[in-house]
């Protein structure tokens, strides 16, 4: 049970920070008009199964372990979505840095979504070393157990360990 056991205490930590972090970018995003809570539970939402993920593998790493995987492609798709929209979103970036507008929140948006990838890059690293951990565990149960050559004497014909 103590298969990287802070590293899985981190990884819940962090999908914490990480879902509290993005439900206030995506309510400071949002328009701040009534029934405006439609992207934050879309968001939310399909986020929180990441910390729920987090969760059962921080509790127990042999029943949950096959959701390691997926959390860790997950964390690379988000990754790749949050950088791709920095691509994406260069010149306003950019325009905001010049223009220093402190109406615009693109700073927000934007500083949180970096460290938000830049967590989920480390995370998908996190997962992969739980990846590769399980399996040494798993390889290593499911190995004989060797007690030792066994040899016949001719004469008795009762086998005796050497």
């Amino acid at each position: 049970m103590g298969i990287y056991r802070p590293l899985r205490g981190v990884l819940f930590v962090y999908e914490l920070v990480r879902l509290a972090a993005l439900v206030w970018v995506i309510g400071r995003a949002a328009p701040a008009e009534e029934g405006v809570v439609f992207p934050v539970l879309v968001y939310g939402v399909a986020n929180v199964l990441f910390l729920l993920m987090a969760l059962f593998v921080r509790l127990d790493p042999h029943r949950y372990g096959a959701y390691v995987p997926l959390y860790t492609a997950g964390k690379v798709i988000s990754a790749v979505s949050a950088l791709g929209w920095c691509v994406f979103s260069w010149e306003r970036i950019i325009n905001a840095f010049f223009i220093n507008d402190p109406e615009s929140f693109i700073w927000i948006v934007g500083g949180s979504l970096l460290f938000i990838a830049a967590g989920d890059i480390l995370s998908a690293c996190g997962g992969v070393a739980l990846v590769r951990k399980l399996k040494l565990v798993e390889a290593a149960a499911l190995q004989p157990i060797a007690v030792g050559p066994i040899a016949v004497e001719p004469k008795a014909g009762k086998p005796t360990l050497l």
